[in-house]
């Protein structure tokens, strides 16, 4: 997982979402935002990709909490972490 800078890591969402995710990573209680994508080439979800705000507000605390896990349950919807930035960025 890689630490991008606010504007490398927006430059992974579309452009009608960044607004958005700049007013998500502002928000009290959030230290990071960290980008899941679907990896699994044969899946009709590959390559979409989710934002999660990380944070004592939040229930990962830290980029370093979401290693390892995924988002989705079924095998072909699983999102796996790839790059964050954080508030201070």
């Amino acid at each position: 997982m890689d630490e991008k800078t606010l504007a490398e890591f927006l430059t992974l969402f579309s452009p009608s979402l960044h607004e958005s995710l700049i007013l998500l990573l502002s928000k009290e209680g959030v230290d990071a935002l960290v980008c899941f994508e679907n990896k699994m080439f044969d899946s009709p979800h590959f390559g979409e990709r989710s934002a999660l705000a990380v944070g004592p507000g939040c229930t990962y605390k830290s980029p370093e909490e979401v290693r390892g896990r995924h988002l989705g349950d079924l095998p072909s919807q699983r999102k796996y972490p790839i790059a964050f930035v954080t508030a201070s960025t």
